[in-house]
């Protein structure tokens, strides 16, 4: 009987330790989601390769206008790269590109985002297996 009642202390112990643990990561991921200010956009190149943002033209409502396009400067291996950007109150489609060695092109991924938020993003892995990390 008394291994038993110590078994349950030590799983509700560890229980404890594993929620906590779990509250402690979705804090960092929300700070983290936080660190770039409204109506700014980054790009970090965090894989072996250089990359670029290009922001998609949008219309705005029925008037017209557009939001225009936009495309980063090309940012190189272990660099980032911010600015600001109004999508006016809309969301645009943010493409991730990246480059080989050789110069050409290839499609990493693609975020849609409003400019009444931040958005980072990352550019990772290789050429050859690349993939986009969104903070």
């Amino acid at each position: 009987m008394l291994k038993h009642a110590m078994h349950r202390r030590i799983t509700a112990g560890l229980a404890a330790v594993v929620a906590t643990a779990g509250l402690a990561t979705a804090t960092a991921t929300s700070a983290s989601a936080s660190t770039i200010p409204n109506g700014q956009i980054q790009l970090c190149a965090q894989g072996n390769y250089p990359a670029y943002i290009h922001i998609l033209d949008r219309q705005i409502n029925d008037s017209g206008a557009s939001t225009g396009g936009f495309a980063s400067t090309i940012v190189n291996p272990g660099d980032c790269w911010i600015t600001s950007f109004n999508t006016h109150g809309g969301a645009n489609q943010v493409d991730v590109v990246g480059l080989r060695p050789d110069g050409s092109e290839f499609y990493i991924g693609s975020q849609w985002w409003n400019s009444a938020t931040g958005l980072g993003l990352g550019a990772e892995g290789s050429p050859e297996s690349p993939y986009i990390w969104q903070w």
